[in-house]
């Protein structure tokens, strides 16, 4: 009888054991259950980041299209205003270069009228002959 004693012992420890294991088995089956739940809604969290960092791409996208078109333009009409400018710019360094020339040929041809007749250098003050090197330099 000692050994069914032992036997029955044996086994209600087993029993004991395989009870304590399913215990600790069904609180972690729990926590997979919860950690299930909280893994849908971070999913759902994230899809909705993706769908909202979607639109916003396609929204910038959208701007930076409509900003390199009007860059675009503008750099069309600044090019324009560029070439409108260089012919500006050369019609007046002709009208420049005609006037320089047109001088040039009155100075040659204009007497000396504004010549001041200065008396004799050794009758002259220091003061006096000092005013004609500056009017001379003036010139």
């Amino acid at each position: 009888m000692t050994w069914m004693l032992l036997l029955e012992g044996f086994v209600a420890a087993l029993l004991i054991a395989t009870m304590v294991l399913c215990w600790r088995l069904n609180s972690r089956l729990n926590e997979m259950r919860d950690a299930k739940a909280e893994m849908s809604q971070l999913i759902a969290e994230l899809d909705r980041a993706t769908n909202r960092a979607a639109r916003a791409i396609a929204d910038l996208r959208a701007a930076s299209d409509g900003a390199g078109a009007s860059l675009e333009r503008k750099v069309g009409e600044a090019h324009s205003l560029t070439d409108d400018l260089k012919l500006m710019i050369d019609a007046g360094e002709r009208l420049a270069d005609r006037l320089d020339g047109g001088i040039e040929v009155a100075r040659r041809a204009a007497p000396r009228e504004n010549t001041i007749p200065f008396p004799d250098v050794a009758a002259r003050s220091d003061a006096e002959r000092d005013l004609a090197k500056m009017l001379r330099r003036v010139k």
